[in-house]
């Protein structure tokens, strides 16, 4: 092969008739347009997995069906919590969840399992807790089928 001894930005040698000339020149646009197109598809990806991920925390922990909800929360004393609370199912199920009541660092220091009857579709209901210490906060969780 010969040495080049021609401008920069030919390579090889020639005149281009016979493709071994000089390289077209292009000005980068395709090459931002791909990138664009990259980060444009990756950025879909990404909000489409977000969602999913989204919807399956969301729904962790969750019996289809079910629907629990605390209304509210009343700290009674230092061993005291009262909490409202409803319960919605199926009136064909039996239905059990935890009412408990937690501290400042979320450590459980009451729980007690309740029981929604069969032929029942919605319960509301306020049940006193006695705590191991004083509590900051109390919900219903955890309702499964039994």
């Amino acid at each position: 092969m010969a040495a080049h001894d021609g401008p920069p930005g030919e390579w090889p040698p020639g005149d281009g008739a016979s493709g071994g000339g000089h390289r077209p020149e292009r000005d980068g646009r395709d090459g931002r347009r791909l990138g664009r197109l990259g980060a444009v598809v990756i950025g879909l990806l990404a909000v489409v997995f977000a969602a999913g991920w989204a919807v399956i925390v969301g729904h962790a922990g969750n019996t289809p069906g079910i629907a629990s909800q605390t209304i509210a929360f009343v700290i009674q004393s230092d061993t005291s919590v009262q909490v409202k609370y409803a319960v919605a199912k199926d009136e064909a199920d039996v239905v059990q969840c935890t009412v408990d009541a937690f501290d400042e660092s979320f450590a459980i220091v009451a729980a007690q399992r309740i029981t929604v009857p069969k032929g029942v579709s919605k319960i509301t209901r306020t049940d006193t807790l006695s705590t191991l210490k004083r509590a900051t906060g109390a919900r219903v969780k955890d309702c499964h089928k039994v």
